[in-house]
């Protein structure tokens, strides 16, 4: 189903906000963004089912990168406590932890952070290589086999694969 078609435009997109603006006049706003999450995932399963996977695992893995990020900023927030208000030498520091729940006292603040920094680059990453191999690994494939019948540079994979072997083995002997 693409934007553009019938189906779409006359019984999935009426379909939709109505369910949704019905939900939302009886005050369900969860039940709403269910029913927006559901109908979203039956839109791009409509067109191909098997993209449903790969769409639902992505969503898995931001969503856990997600709860890293938002424990670590958690745990940055808690990580210590200036009891004393003032901020000096004689000043507490209650200092806790979310594995730990005995809280300890010292006379300075501890820098331990858990910081959130590298999970964000991460996801980042994880979502533009995602993107990237299913958006330009055909791209670049046909263009090196177009490349390769341009020199008439006529090879299996496999048989590449079982050479380079092949030397490693004997090298390494």
């Amino acid at each position: 189903m693409v934007f553009t078609s019938f189906v779409f435009l006359f019984a999935f997109l009426p379909l939709m906000l109505l369910g949704f603006y019905v939900l939302r006049f009886y005050q369900q706003d969860f039940l709403a963004k269910v029913f927006l999450i559901l109908g979203s995932l039956f839109f791009y399963g409509f067109w191909n089912p098997s993209y449903l996977v790969l769409l639902l695992g992505s969503i898995g893995v931001n969503f856990l990168i997600g709860k890293i990020i938002l424990n670590a900023n958690k745990f940055l927030l808690s990580s210590s406590l200036n009891l004393s208000g003032g901020g000096g030498q004689n000043s507490l520091y209650l200092e806790s932890s979310p594995f730990n729940p005995n809280c300890t006292f010292s006379s300075t603040p501890k820098q331990i952070f858990k910081n959130p920094k590298p999970y964000l680059i991460l996801g980042i990453l994880f979502n533009l290589a995602f993107l990237g191999f299913f958006k330009y690994a055909d791209f670049f494939l046909e263009n090196f086999n177009l490349f390769a019948q341009l020199l008439e540079f006529d090879f299996a994979i496999p048989l590449l694969f079982n050479k380079l072997l092949f030397w490693w083995i004997v090298i390494k002997k």
